[in-house]
């Protein structure tokens, strides 16, 4: 498939007349219709010649136009005769459906890299975490941040306490603990990557004491703790 270069309409590279404007796309008659206007640089004479050269630019061929003016002698190209405004650079042409398809890989391509680009940073922050000096914090329990959060939600986001709670599940160096009485969701506490030795001597269904910094608590009454230190 190719494009017609009168009406644009998407038809067959065998098509001699195109079937939606009627006009003769033969080779011979696009490259008569596309130089019929080249005048000579030079002179401005319409009795111009020309032919394709190619030009490699890396591993890219690209094909410019060499005209001659049969009247001055004049050897020009299109760079030369339409300056700046002319780009010889490879051009794409598209279906609607190829342009919807092209529009929803771009916003798949933006998404994917905003949640690549938060993870990494995430990731790079976790790092980096120092481990908290817990004394003089105060002890909190999850169930009053739950109970709290609806009604005074920065009340307790960023602030650090401490915690003491049963573990349910264990995945790396997150915590999550088990829905307390009267709830329906646990919460989720990422141990300070420093701590990991200690957190490996406990399993399921042990109780831990730690102190941490609630990062957030979402609409569902998660709280989710970071840079956990674990108190012996």
């Amino acid at each position: 498939m190719w494009h017609c270069v009168y009406c644009g309409h998407s038809i067959d590279t065998k098509c001699k007349v195109c079937p939606y404007c009627g006009k003769d796309v033969t080779d011979e008659a696009t490259n008569k219709m596309f130089h019929a206007n080249v005048k000579c640089i030079k002179c401005g004479s319409t009795n111009v010649d020309y032919k394709i050269i190619e030009k490699n630019r890396g591993d890219v061929v690209f094909e410019d136009e060499e005209y001659t003016c049969q009247d001055c002698g004049k050897k020009f190209t299109d760079w030369n005769r339409l300056g700046s405004s002319f780009n010889n650079s490879p051009q794409i042409i598209l279906n609607s459906a190829e342009k919807k398809l092209a529009k929803w890989l771009v916003i798949i391509g933006i998404v994917l890299f905003i949640i690549i680009n938060k993870n990494v940073k995430r990731y790079n922050e976790e790092n980096n975490w120092p481990l908290m000096d817990c004394s003089g914090l105060q002890v909190m329990s999850f169930k009053q941040i739950k109970e709290g959060a609806p009604y005074d939600d920065e009340k307790y986001k960023g602030n650090s306490y401490i915690f003491t709670t049963t573990i349910q599940e264990i995945n790396g160096n997150e915590i999550v603990t088990p829905i307390e009485e009267g709830d329906y969701t646990g919460s989720y506490i990422k141990v300070n990557k420093a701590e990991r030795e200690k957190l490996a001597t406990y399993k399921e269904g042990d109780v831990i004491t730690f102190c941490g910094t609630v990062r957030k608590i979402s609409m569902y009454h998660k709280v989710y703790v970071d840079n956990a230190t674990i108190i012996d």
